[in-house]
């Protein structure tokens, strides 16, 4: 019995070793390499950028950071994080930032009743592309450890070579789909299809959460304008549109009236025509590339928003 333990122990031992020499080789081989969508985070070092854009997809597929450098002359980039309203993502994701390039001049935050406060992620078993971070789980340090957390990876996938990889099949994207490109701007050239996606109200209302949680929102906003103050970055807050269908007053002056109170400068741009237009839209909360520039110009056309950018 004892020789048959000692087996079974040798055994998997050698087929741990096995696999962290396997883990620890895939480690260094994408370590500067995007293998999934919306894993860019570890690529976008040793950068300087005037202007870092954050939000959830409503700034990922809005905000062209080319069409900005166009009209302001600032380097931007697009940190927008596609499928999370929570302010917590926001912060993370400026905090890891910080933690690889030079503070930017500029934060510009989606901010709108889409946005949703700080949450623990401990409570919470699943969470939108999880899968593409899979990578970080792995006896995560530094800066990757705050990825980690907050996809809440469990201990066996943090300290099993190559489970992580396995559980959410990403193993072969390390070998197949690695690439040192990514894209730093979701663009949507195709225009809205209502009759395969009607203006559904009741719905979109549902996602309207600001309002519900006003409280903690304003406090996971202060946490996010204290790190900005810390790094001497001016923190700029824009409500992009919606399709006016889905628009509704209250929940939209709240996001102004969250901004007031904590002083941070405060620019909607729900504004006809560029909201009665579904020409500007790819869906009712989302618009495309036509539709993001025409925001934009919108922006720009007003002297506080200019002035905001020449106040460093």
């Amino acid at each position: 019995m004892k020789l048959f333990l000692k087996k079974v122990f040798t055994f998997l031992l050698s087929l741990f070793l096995i696999a962290l020499i396997i883990q620890l080789g895939i480690s260094a081989y994408i370590k500067n390499k995007n293998i999934a969508d919306h894993d860019t985070w570890h690529q976008i070092k040793n950068q300087y950028n005037d202007v870092i854009f954050l939000g959830s997809s409503r700034c990922y597929s809005q905000f062209d950071p080319d069409y900005f450098f166009e009209k302001s002359h600032l380097k931007a980039l697009n940190l927008g994080i596609d499928g999370h309203s929570e302010l917590s993502a926001h912060r993370l994701r400026l905090n890891y930032y910080l933690a690889y390039n030079t503070p930017p001049k500029f934060v510009i935050l989606n901010f709108d009743p889409f946005i949703s406060p700080d949450a623990d992620y401990r409570k919470q078993k699943s969470m939108y592309n999880k899968d593409c971070f899979a990578r970080y789980a792995f006896l995560a340090s530094g800066p990757n450890r705050w990825i980690a957390d907050y996809y809440n990876f469990s201990p066996i996938e943090r300290y099993v070579p190559l489970y992580a990889l396995l559980k959410y099949r990403k193993l072969l994207n390390c070998f197949l789909s690695a690439k040192t490109t990514y894209q730093p701007f979701d663009k949507h050239n195709e225009d809205w299809d209502t009759t395969k996606y009607p203006v559904n109200k009741s719905e979109v209302l549902n996602f309207y959460v600001l309002t519900k949680y006003y409280n903690d929102v304003k406090l996971s906003l202060q946490r996010i304008k204290s790190i900005c103050d810390q790094h001497n970055i001016k923190l700029i807050c824009v409500q992009t549109p919606v399709y006016k269908d889905i628009y509704v007053a209250r929940e939209f002056n709240n996001s102004k009236k969250i901004c007031q109170e904590l002083t941070i400068p405060f620019f909607d741009c729900n504004s006809d025509p560029l909201t009665a237009d579904p020409l500007n839209f790819y869906n009712a909360n989302h618009m495309n590339v036509r539709g993001g520039h025409k925001m934009l110009d919108l922006l720009f056309s007003d002297s506080a928003f200019v002035a905001c950018l020449h106040s460093k």
